[in-house]
């Protein structure tokens, strides 16, 4: 019933949505819904979120949804050439060598990891995995932090609107918010596509985090103990322990917030 529910609330979402909202139409969409979830943030409850409870007369967000399942958990129709028509449409060829499903969202922490894998070449491998690495509550056990339960609770009342706008543009092949929490990183991406351990990255450092912050000029965008949990320039990451701070693309949008990025695929 609740999968139905938020099917149906996505899909009304995306026929009101109209052709007009795109590209820069959907982004400040997203900005301004994300930012009406966490205000107040970091503090956990809603005393500061614009919505008021008629009956209560109480600061609510007006919607609650299903927590999202962490990136490799894919208990959701996983797509594959028999559905891909119905669940993708025309995107089949992006998702097509990746586990993915277009049902559901996911939230994404350092070092997630499925505690039943021993092959290490499997996706969501990790040395020594256990429960404790899944644990939301604390951040797990690679970059623990206060604010990672938060922003998977928050991150998932959001979906609706995500799916929506997923639904509503073939053109999207990935939407996704990006948190600093604490310099841990984390993020909530729709549609869910899991990890591949085998596919790193390199770091790119968290020392930009040291310039002014575009929001207020008395800060640095980060703490030099955000910082400090970054991996360092030039370090090869494993994609189970992904940070997006660490990213070329993630510095130049906090640099410059008033600007819209596109990086245009051949």
């Amino acid at each position: 019933l609740l999968e139905h529910s938020l099917g149906t609330t996505a899909r009304h979402l995306a026929e009101s949505l109209d052709a007009r909202f795109m590209p820069t139409y959907m982004v400040d969409i997203i900005h301004e819904a994300t930012l009406d979830r966490f205000e107040g943030y970091p503090n956990e409850s809603d005393d500061e979120v614009p919505f008021l409870d008629m009956d209560s007369q109480s600061r609510k967000y007006p919607f609650i949804g299903e927590l999202i399942p962490i990136e490799w958990d894919l208990k959701t129709p996983v797509l594959n050439a028999a559905n891909a028509d119905e669940l993708c449409q025309s995107r089949w060829d992006y998702y097509k060598d990746r586990p993915a499903s277009t049902v559901n969202a996911a939230f994404h922490m350092q070092g997630a990891c499925n505690p039943t894998l021993t092959d290490p070449s499997a996706a969501a491998y990790w040395p020594n995995c256990t429960d404790a690495n899944n644990d939301i509550a604390t951040g797990g056990v690679i970059a623990p932090s206060q604010t990672t339960k938060q922003i998977h609770r928050k991150g998932s009342d959001l979906i609706p609107l995500l799916k929506a706008i997923f639904e509503a543009k073939e053109e999207i092949r990935d939407l996704g918010l990006y948190f600093a929490n604490s310099g841990a990183g984390a993020s909530v991406n729709c549609p869910l596509v899991a990890f591949v351990a085998n596919s790193p990255y390199v770091s790119i450092g968290c020392d930009w985090m040291k310039a002014t912050n575009p929001y207020n000029k008395s800060k640095t965008i980060g703490t030099q103990e955000m910082i400090n949990r970054c991996h360092g320039e030039g370090v090869v990451v494993n994609s189970r322990i992904y940070n997006q701070l660490e990213r070329a693309w993630c510095q130049d949008q906090a640099l410059h917030p008033d600007q819209f990025s596109v990086d245009v695929v051949a």
